[in-house]
């Protein structure tokens, strides 16, 4: 099943999202008004109430567009009906590169714009021994299930719990839209 979502950047330019749910697979891939893709963001619907975030990326020369954050709260609209569920994912800022075999960027600017990302669209970066030490605080996660990837250990992850809230898309005819600032201030 396709669904196509509208949405402007922060520049105001008209995007199209197109979000793939095939089985436990949800794909959102961010286009321009001449189909040139912007960004991508896939996630796994797993067991034991997980689904794992596979990859958010934008392309380096639409960074700081908001195209990635858009990307983020349409995939939080798309999974609304997963509340409870844990979204989890490997840190890795030079996910965050233009490039993943070259980076354009150094380590510490990936480093910084990831952090960045991951916090302001609800997502913990945590590390193993974090977990580790403060179990309690974290006893939703799971060390089996959350730090370990295709049976090799995990030092640090992502993750946010899917919780109610009030979403920045609606659907109208089978189409999603971005609520603008208006309709989100009524």
């Amino acid at each position: 099943m396709s669904k196509n979502a509208f949405i402007q950047d922060n520049n105001g330019n008209l995007m199209q999202a197109i979000v793939d749910i095939e089985n436990d697979i949800i794909r959102i891939r961010m286009f321009d008004t001449e189909y040139n893709l912007l960004g991508y963001m896939n996630f796994q619907i797993q067991n034991n109430n997980r689904i794992f975030l596979f990859e958010v990326y934008c392309y380096d020369e639409h960074r700081g567009n908001g195209i990635a954050t858009k990307m983020s709260e349409l995939a939080d609209y798309v999974l609304k009906d997963y509340q409870g569920y844990i979204i989890r994912g490997v840190y890795s800022p030079t996910q965050m590169s233009s490039d993943i075999d070259n980076y354009s960027r150094s380590y510490p600017e990936l480093e910084k714009r990831a952090r960045k990302f991951y916090e302001k669209n609800g997502y913990e970066i945590i590390d193993h021994y974090k977990y580790k030490v403060y179990n309690d605080k974290y006893s939703f996660l799971d060390e089996k299930e959350d730090f370990t990837l295709n049976g090799s250990a995990l030092n640090e992850i992502v993750f946010k719990v899917i919780k109610e809230k009030e979403y920045k898309y609606y659907e109208d005819n089978g189409l999603i839209f971005y609520k603008n600032e208006k309709e989100l201030n009524r």
